[in-house]
């Protein structure tokens, strides 16, 4: 049973090789249209982006995909307006991209580099909650979930930028979650720790619940794509303001 059919997700970051595409897969799987989206740290991942979307529409989905740099408030407003006319709504807003990894020392982070994490981090989930979020109240529905950290939080040191702006994250997040919950809209976050990058055949054995899922001997992308499910469904309908920490290895 297609539990998510008719239901609209977009899924931001959904072309790397991690955590945003086994999400993909996932809500394809369940029968969705699904939205990916890249740009915020890969803009010229156009291929990438085909071949997601080839997966998708082989697990029964339908999909689109939208170049879009979170950080920018404009390119934002131009994808969920896109979404709104090619599917006529939102249901679900993921919003799984966010800045880059590089451990370094405090005083050898360059400005710009702190910036563009801190704003991937930040400004992305509030640019993508502004946008999506009219839609989602005039609906009376809604679930948005974040992709977080588990190790956020934690005095675990580098790297500083990444984890301050994952912080930041749960704490919009969670400031946000009250206030819609009479419309039936809630704000979770998905905080794994370390998952490796599997090849796409492996991302789409394990949305399967292949044996590269079910034997499994460490947290894998698909992890955190189940749990993003659980929070999408009705069963997580009283799920709201949570931060759900997963193991690593």
């Amino acid at each position: 049973m297609r539990i998510f059919k008719e239901k609209v997700a977009l899924v931001t970051g959904g072309t790397g090789e991690g955590i945003g595409r086994s999400i993909a897969f996932t809500m394809a799987r369940e029968g969705a249209k699904v939205v990916i989206n890249y740009g915020t740290g890969h803009p010229n991942n156009v291929s990438a982006a085909e071949k997601v979307l080839e997966e998708i529409r082989s697990l029964g989905g339908k999909g689109y995909a939208f170049n879009a740099d979170t950080r920018r408030d404009e390119e934002v407003g131009e994808m969920v307006d896109g979404v709104m006319r090619l599917y006529g709504r939102i249901d679900f807003m993921i919003v799984n991209s966010g800045g880059a990894w590089d451990e370094k020392d405090v005083t050898q982070i360059e400005p710009a580099h702190w910036q563009s994490v801190v704003q991937a981090e930040i400004d992305g989930l509030f640019n993508c909650v502004r946008h999506a979020l009219p839609h989602m109240r005039k609906e009376r529905f809604g679930r948005i979930v974040a992709i977080g950290n588990s190790n956020a939080g934690h005095s675990n040191g580098l790297p500083h930028d990444y984890f301050v702006g994952k912080n930041a994250r749960t704490a919009l997040m969670r400031s946000l979650a009250a206030a819609e919950m009479e419309r039936r809209i809630t704000f979770n976050v998905v905080a794994p720790s370390h998952t490796p990058r599997p090849t796409i055949k492996q991302a789409v054995d394990a949305a399967k619940h292949s044996p590269v899922y079910t034997q499994r001997t460490h947290a894998l992308p698909q992890d955190a794509a189940e749990v993003v499910r659980f929070l999408c469904t009705d069963e997580a309908a009283y799920v709201n303001g949570s931060v759900i920490q997963l193991a690593g290895r």
